[in-house]
């Protein structure tokens, strides 16, 4: 956790002297969006046995996402600011509790928030396509979230802590700062590789988690989304797959005026 601090405390450092370097200019773009549908997960049976793909959980996910555009030196960078609110189901122990035992499987899936912060710098070198139709790129990202417990841990905590650090690609069927909608504003296609430290995963001892996901537009006229995660390490994996609509997510208040 202690590397992962430094490494985000370089990234802002970094954004910070380009900010007040007078050759730099800038350009920012705010999104929004609200995906909701349905997530697939592994049934788990008396023995922690699993079961295959037979679970269902509606799961919900708000995001909002800044993005700043600079050029410092004829170079251009992107900075990339948000945060993710997800609802979803998660794997656990159902008889884990206030005790020093460590589980030895999952059992059951039970409903769970999971808010987390994220930045990402994109280079001008990691910049793969960029036209007015077309816009791909690699970058260095890091989340630092809070994901809550089914029972509370040995030092009363109600939530498990995380950080990680990793890379993400993204895949845009438009220019994300040409003039569009929200679904063209957001990735088309993502996928990104994370190593993650719980506080507690699950009452494991092993902490150290190697995360996988991505997400694909399958349909642009109705913005139906598939997409997976896979939580990977030495003790349980634990993998979902989801099926989603996206919509913009200030849109839902306009349901109370």
């Amino acid at each position: 956790m202690n590397k992962l601090g430094v490494v985000l405390l370089g990234m802002v450092l970094s954004f910070g002297v380009a900010k007040a370097n007078e050759n730099t200019s800038s350009n920012g773009l705010f999104i929004n969006a609200f995906d909701v549908g349905v997530q697939i997960l592994p049934n788990y049976n008396e023995d922690g046995q699993n079961e295959g793909f037979e679970k269902t959980r509606m799961y919900a996910n708000i995001n909002i996402d800044a993005r700043w555009k600079n050029r410092v030196n004829r170079k251009e960078a992107i900075h990339n600011l948000g945060i993710d609110i997800k609802f979803l189901g998660t794997a656990n122990d159902s008889n884990q509790s206030l005790s020093s035992l460590v589980p030895s499987s999952f059992d059951n899936v039970s409903d769970t928030v999971d808010i987390s912060f994220y930045y990402q710098y994109i280079s001008s070198f990691t910049i793969l396509a960029k036209s007015k139709n077309l816009y791909s790129e690699i970058g260095i990202i890091t989340h630092a979230g809070i994901r809550s417990r089914k029972t509370i841990s040995l030092s009363n905590d109600t939530v498990n802590y995380y950080g990680d650090i990793g890379i993400k690609y993204s895949y845009f069927q438009d220019n994300p700062y040409s003039d569009v909608g929200i679904s063209e504003n957001l990735p088309s296609f993502y996928m990104g590789a994370y190593i993650r430290e719980y506080s507690d995963y699950n009452g494991f001892n092993n902490t150290e988690r190697y995360i996988f996901d991505f997400k694909y537009k399958v349909s642009s006229k109705y913005n139906v989304f598939i997409g997976a995660e896979a939580n990977l390490g030495e003790e349980e994996d634990e993998i979902y797959l989801t099926l989603t609509l996206r919509n913009d997510f200030l849109k839902l208040f306009d349901l109370f005026k």
